[in-house]
């Protein structure tokens, strides 16, 4: 049960994108999630929902502490790496962790090395 209108839009706009994203191969059916930021507390994607498939209604509410807010709801394992984002940047409004297809076939590849000094920010 989401409290405030801001949460319920927070809901909406994390069906949304995370439809967006299961439609673009961004992510897979199983894996990936977002949260968005309401005042202190989370709006979240559940564990074991299809992410292609999630409604509104299916999202919960956390406090920045872990307490769970909404009942029954059963957040994404991850969780915790979202809050502590949210508790060490009050600044961060939403965190995203999503699957590319192809960004994991790399990863899964040992023996591929990248040059990760492609970009300045790695000197």
């Amino acid at each position: 049960m989401l409290k405030t209108s801001d949460h319920t839009h927070a809901a909406n706009e994390i069906a949304r994108f995370m439809k967006r994203l299961y439609d673009h191969g961004l992510t897979t059916t199983s894996g990936g999630n977002l949260s968005i930021r309401v005042d202190d507390e989370v709006v979240m994607t559940p564990s074991g929902k299809d992410k292609g498939d999630l409604r509104p209604e299916d999202m919960g509410l956390m406090g920045l502490d872990g307490t769970l807010l909404s009942e029954g709801f059963k957040p994404t394992i991850e969780a915790q790496i979202h809050l502590r984002v949210y508790q060490n940047r009050p600044d961060v409004r939403a965190v995203l962790h999503a699957h590319p297809f192809n960004a994991s076939a790399v990863a899964a590849t040992a023996s591929l090395q990248l040059n990760t000094r492609l970009i300045s920010e790695a000197y």
